[in-house]
């Protein structure tokens, strides 16, 4: 069957919901576009991307009607990083949408009534509204966090880059790819994960200790992964690496612990298999 859009043709669709990734889910003549960043009750212009049998995705191009939901994202690299979805949309909107998706999983997966109320009228179950943080910022106590080597903008005279060229970066993967989006701070993690993630950042430049590169399965440190204890105040450090020696490693236990004096533990992890996953046995 054919579909009425094609890649890169340009629509105006009306956002009717959202994917539990964050997506918004609109429709091009009854066919389903999946659209980053749009909100539900948005009427936008996208491009589409990719097009399937029953749906697509599309870029966001223009906000043709925006929705009263719709805020200023407080992360500088919302944009660019993938480790948020919605900071574009307020947050007891999003507490409403979070409610609705359990209701739809209810109703369309589990075949159960839910009910119109929290009274519980004409309906089997009872769905209470979320219940959301005073402060919805700083609440994760444990970062896992990707190391990698980004050129700087000094080049050989051939134009390529070289290690002396590189630095080590520390951040979360931008959205659908494996390009780590460098960050001195994110505003879901606790303070004291990003302290120790930057200090890691720091020392590794300064000792000139390279980042693993997963299609060559070269350079030596792969993760930091840092946890905090919310009541004793205790944090873990963790540094994944593709080998067993850490050079001047003396350096690394001696800044860390000078600079977050809350550090009661040191780890190395020794993961020297390639793949994607994060810790070796």
């Amino acid at each position: 069957m054919s579909v009425p859009v094609s890649k890169n043709d340009e629509v105006v669709v009306d956002i009717v919901g959202l994917t539990h990734e964050g997506e918004g889910v609109g429709r091009a003549d009854g066919f389903t576009l999946f659209i980053q960043g749009a909100l539900p009750g948005e009427r936008v212009r996208a491009r589409v991307l990719k097009v399937k049998k029953q749906y697509g995705y599309a870029k966001l191009q223009e906000l043709v009607a925006a929705s009263p939901d719709r805020v200023e994202a407080p992360c500088p690299i919302y944009m660019q990083c993938g480790g948020c979805q919605l900071q574009h949309m307020d947050y007891d909107a999003q507490l409403r949408w979070k409610r609705q998706h359990v209701v739809d999983n209810l109703e369309r997966i589990g075949k159960l009534r839910v009910a119109a109320g929290e009274g519980g009228d004409s309906g089997d179950v009872i769905v209470h509204p979320a219940i959301g943080m005073d402060k919805p910022w700083h609440y994760r106590n444990k970062a896992q966090v990707p190391i990698g080597m980004v050129p700087e903008a000094g080049r050989a005279a051939d134009g390529s880059a070289s290690v002396r060229d590189m630095r080590l970066v520390a951040g979360f993967y931008a959205r659908g790819s494996h390009r780590i989006i460098d960050m001195d701070q994110c505003l879901i993690q606790h303070s004291v994960n990003d302290e120790i993630v930057a200090e890691v950042k720091a020392v590794g430049r300064e000792l000139g200790i390279t980042a693993y590169d997963e299609e060559t399965g070269r350079g030596l440190l792969r993760h930091v992964m840092a946890r905090v204890g919310f009541v004793s105040g205790e944090a873990m450090v963790v540094l994944v690496t593709n080998g067993q020696r850490i050079p001047q490693v003396e350096r690394w236990v001696e800044r860390i612990r000078e600079t977050i004096p809350g550090v009661t533990s040191i780890v190395q992890n020794v993961n020297t298999r390639k793949t994607n996953v994060i810790f070796g046995d």
